[in-house]
């Protein structure tokens, strides 16, 4: 409801839900798409989304399988991107991945039709020149696929 009545007292303010817990057991990705789809038309496309799996203990008390919860988080993020009819945006965590996987992925979901990415800690977590050298191979990435 927070985001929805900011979505009409507000113009330029980007608009998120911080990190929806997505495995099956915590929340349907139906209500997911539900809730992201009414704020971001509520607020003219000014909707983020972030997603996580929790911590294993979380996960034990809401009946995440711990060992399946990665294979859980990636089924109900697709889940909740068909029920919207859009196109994932990369979301990087977790443990940390090696720079050529989280290149991969960022090529891979780009040329799917993605409209953007967003890395946290696997880009941030390290020495400052190193960040600079990620960041302009995925600038280099995202060059090749304009948003209209």
């Amino acid at each position: 409801m927070l985001l929805g009545h900011l979505s009409g007292v507000t113009e330029q303010i980007r608009l998120g839900f911080g990190v929806t817990l997505t495995p099956f057991g915590f929340t349907p990705p139906q209500r997911i798409a539900e809730k992201v789809a009414t704020t971001d038309i509520l607020s003219n496309g000014r909707v983020e989304w972030g997603t996580g799996r929790s911590t294993p203990m979380e996960q034990t008390a809401f009946g995440v399988p711990r060992e399946e919860s990665r294979a859980m988080w990636e089924e109900a993020i697709d889940a909740v991107v068909r029920a919207a009819n859009r196109t994932m945006v990369l979301v990087s965590g977790g443990s940390r991945a090696s720079d050529e996987l989280m290149l991969e992925k960022a090529q891979e979901s780009m040329a799917a039709g993605a409209t953007g990415l967003i890395f946290g800690r696997n880009v941030w977590q390290r020495e400052h020149d190193e960040s600079l050298i990620l960041v302009d191979r995925l600038r280099r990435i995202l060059a090749k696929y304009p948003t209209p």
